[in-house]
């Protein structure tokens, strides 16, 4: 078990990410620490590509939801 706290992701933070092309930077870093409120995922979801490139990161269990 982890004793370092989740990361709670915001929409802004987490879109700079994938616009860029570069979750892997945050996968890298704070894997299995990451947390994407159903909020954001809505959020993103208003442009279908980010919000694709979040939930594939997410089926890779690199972020929690």
């Amino acid at each position: 078990m982890s004793t370092e706290p989740p990361i709670i992701l915001d929409s802004d933070f987490l879109s700079s990410f994938a616009w860029g092309k570069r979750l892997d930077i945050l996968e890298g870093l704070y894997s299995k620490r990451m947390v994407v409120l159903e909020e954001v995922l809505e959020e993103l979801r208003r442009v279908p590509h980010l919000a694709s490139r979040v939930e594939l990161s997410i089926k890779k269990r690199a972020y929690k939801k």
